[in-house]
């Protein structure tokens, strides 16, 4: 039985050819399309035409000039990132480029928690960090310390999102 072939990798995905079928395919890895049974194939029984296949893709992942976001964890109010946005998909799903280079998609569940770097974002991801600075003292403070550094969480979580500004790639 013969192996698919390696063609290349084509906006993150890769392109196949599969000489028994004889036909073109792209193998979406699980985590570019965040599907948890497995990963999706395109034109796995279809047309053989490799300029097909990328036609395919084009229409599944829509470039976007790449932007910064980050990452908000509301239990400590730690900000993860920056993670840059290169693309999204069809279906509304946004595509980050990690440091390493790896196409993965995000999460659409998760869009809420990645904040749009603004000139907003800094001041109050200071504050916060002082208030997490401070919090090793004792429990009365800790508490106040925790209620003023959750306020600042709150701002952020009032900045652009993801999910607040996807109505700019989707019509």
């Amino acid at each position: 039985m013969k192996e698919k072939v390696f063609i290349e990798s084509y906006k993150g995905i890769n392109i196949y050819f599969d000489p028994v079928k004889e036909v073109f395919l792209a193998i979406i890895k699980e985590d570019y399309y965040v599907k948890d049974n497995g990963p999706y194939v395109i034109n796995e029984d279809g047309n053989s035409e490799f300029a097909e296949v990328k036609s395919v893709i084009d229409d599944f992942i829509k470039d976007i000039d790449p932007f910064f976001v980050y990452k908000l964890d509301r239990f400590n109010g730690k900000l993860y990132g920056p993670i840059e946005i290169v693309a999204i998909r069809k279906d509304g799903a946004f595509i980050q480029r990690t440091k390493n280079g790896e196409i993965i998609g995000i999460n659409k569940f998760d869009e809420e928690q990645y904040i749009l770097s603004t000139s907003n974002y800094e001041p109050i991801k200071n504050k916060i960090e002082k208030i997490s600075d401070r919090i090793k003292i004792p429990q009365k403070a800790v508490e106040r310390l925790n209620s003023s550094k959750n306020k600042y969480i709150k701002e952020l979580e009032k900045l652009p999102n993801l999910l607040t500004i996807k109505k700019q790639f989707i019509h």
